[in-house]
């Protein structure tokens, strides 16, 4: 499962490489920066990374990759809701069987391994 995650993929160390930079935060870089020379600003040849505080294009590829595995819609309904659907709304009997079963087998599972499992060879006392 980990294998296949983009952190581990590209190598990530934390889910803080993902996040996309804080604009204000960007913005008081830029404005704390020490100056370009006027003749740069004017001609604008200053580089994309110096505005925005060394964003490179490896980093934005990662931020457009991550952003478009995140799933867009609503979200799938949840187990639960389903099965109250099914069976406990429509009336029907099926969910008391199922506890019946299901305290069946938990309650031979303890009584296996608090008792059984000792005395399957010997003789029962």
């Amino acid at each position: 499962m980990f294998a296949r995650s983009i952190v581990f993929k590209r190598g990530m160390h934390s889910m803080k490489d993902l996040i996309p930079p804080n604009i204000g935060l960007a913005a008081r870089k830029i404005e704390s920066a020490p100056v370009a020379s006027a003749a740069a600003e004017a001609t604008g040849t200053l580089e994309a990374g110096e505005v925005a505080g060394e964003l490179t294009s490896k980093d934005f590829d990662r931020m457009v990759t991550f952003y478009k595995r995140i799933p867009k819609g609503p979200a799938p309904p949840a187990a639960t809701n389903t099965y109250k659907a099914k069976y406990v709304d429509s009336g029907s009997i099926v969910p008391l069987f199922q506890l019946i079963g299901a305290f069946l087998v938990g309650g031979y599972t303890i009584h296996y391994f608090m008792h059984i499992k000792y005395h399957k060879q010997a003789e029962h006392h």
